[in-house]
């Protein structure tokens, strides 16, 4: 996980928990719907926009130039993901982290703890625009 997010970091600029929420959502959502980055019927809708969405773009491999990462401004760290092959989907949102972490431990926390104590995971709200 750690050398996923130090990729992203190298697109994004520099390390920091928004970046780690992204990676470990996107590295989560390739385990949950059972697929590899990057394959053509892959497609996010993000519900804000920050720093994961330079993780969702490098771990999972949609982009908004390929046409399958979407932005939809609803003020959450929530992401929907999909497979369109195989017609799974997921949706996570990143819960709250615990007051009076450090930058680090923060980012630590958001790479490593069990995903149950990051992300609530729930079906996808939103569906894919394009086909």
């Amino acid at each position: 996980m750690r050398e996923l997010f130090e990729q992203a970091g190298q697109f994004h600029g520099h390390l920091c928990p928004g970046l780690a929420i992204g990676v470990r959502a996107a590295a989560e959502a390739l385990r949950l719907l059972d697929v590899e980055k990057g394959g053509k019927a892959l497609y996010c809708v993000a519900e804000s926009r920050a720093c994961y969405l330079d993780g969702i773009q490098t771990v999972f491999g949609t982009t908004i130039g390929n046409g399958a990462l979407e932005v939809r401004e609803e003020g959450n760290a929530a992401f929907n993901f999909f497979d369109r092959a195989s017609e799974k989907q997921v949706r996570l949102e990143a819960l709250p982290l615990p007051e009076g972490l450090s930058r680090e431990e923060k980012i630590e926390r958001l790479l490593y703890a069990p995903m149950e104590d990051v992300f609530l995971v729930g079906q996808a709200r939103f569906a894919p625009t394009k086909a």
